[in-house]
């Protein structure tokens, strides 16, 4: 890459649901006795259908955390310029 090029980084979300764009499994969850756990993953695990399949019975949202490309503007989360995810996540932590 020139000194002139810039790579572009889109902002990747934490918190997607599995038909949103460039959608990953992120990590799993599992139930112990102190509550559920997240577990992620080593490696990138593209969703596909048979990757949703797993989680059968349950719906894939409740044993898969998803990250995906940024839909910025479609998002709640969003306003407008930056991502507020984190920031309202920590705002919650602090209560």
């Amino acid at each position: 890459m020139s000194s002139n090029q810039q790579q572009v980084r889109v902002p990747f979300c934490p918190s997607a649901q599995p038909g949103m764009a460039n959608c990953q499994v992120l990590g799993v969850l599992t139930e112990c006795e102190e509550g559920p756990r997240l577990s992620y993953l080593n490696e990138r695990l593209a969703v596909t259908d048979e990757v949703l399949a797993m989680a059968a019975p349950a719906k894939p949202t409740k044993v898969f955390r998803f990250a995906a490309t940024c839909e910025e503007s479609k998002c709640t989360h969003f306003d407008g310029h930056d991502c507020q995810l984190a920031e309202r996540s920590f705002k919650l932590c602090r209560r």
